[in-house]
């Protein structure tokens, strides 16, 4: 994330917009769902969130942006993941989503 931002700024003369758009969503029933699992959802879409909206802010701080703005995409799994327990859905995306779109 740091020498994609670094490139970015190089390359384009500064950063004026970000767009997180990342997101890993596994598909399962919260039975079926492991830790290792868990954790890697948790990684990409909350904190992969955090760590590229900061360096993108810190790059758009430092070239004296004034109009920079950082837009954080996510799914409408976080507001409509209210399945039976058992029943396959996407478990461990559906907080990290309510999560990173607040």
């Amino acid at each position: 994330i740091i020498n994609f931002t670094e490139s970015a700024v190089a390359n384009l003369g500064g950063l004026d917009i970000w767009v997180n758009n990342a997101g890993y969503y596994p598909f399962g029933s919260i039975l079926e769902t492991d830790l290792a699992t868990w954790d890697k959802v948790q990684d990409i879409n909350l904190k992969g969130t955090l760590m590229a909206g900061r360096e993108a802010a810190k790059r758009m701080t430092a070239c004296g942006s004034k109009h920079a703005v950082i837009v954080n995409i996510a799914s409408m799994a976080g507001l409509s993941c209210r399945r039976p327990v058992a029943r396959p859905c996407r478990p461990t995306s559906c907080p990290a989503t309510a999560a990173s779109s607040r």
